[in-house]
């Protein structure tokens, strides 16, 4: 019985990680990329750690991330401020600070 409590744990946490991961993918915009007003780069970083380090950082206003690179760029300034610095970059996903779930900060 416990073998299969710790078999049941063990399955719960991954499907967590996994709804956690997925559903950071669908709050990004794809193919899109705010340019310029980059705070700093980071790499190599993972998506989520790339938005946790923006929701904690005050002047972050929103997230560049590169997937073939992994490589997060956090910004000053986001596209509802400024949707002239806004380009269609297949490389880039873009994310919104105020679009961040309070789960991942």
């Amino acid at each position: 019985m416990k073998q299969k409590m710790a078999s049941f744990k063990l399955l719960s946490i991954i499907l967590l990680i996994y709804n956690v991961e997925a559903g950071i993918y669908d709050l990004f915009k794809p193919e899109m990329r705010l340019v310029g007003f980059v705070i700093e780069k980071i790499s190599p970083i993972g998506i989520q750690m790339c938005v946790k380090k923006c929701s904690k950082r005050v002047s972050c206003a929103s997230v560049n991330f590169n997937r073939a690179q992994m490589e997060c760029e956090l910004s000053y300034s986001d596209a509802t401020s400024n949707p002239a610095s806004v380009t269609s970059d297949p490389g880039y996903i873009y994310l919104e600070r105020n679009k961040i779930p309070q789960v991942l900060t």
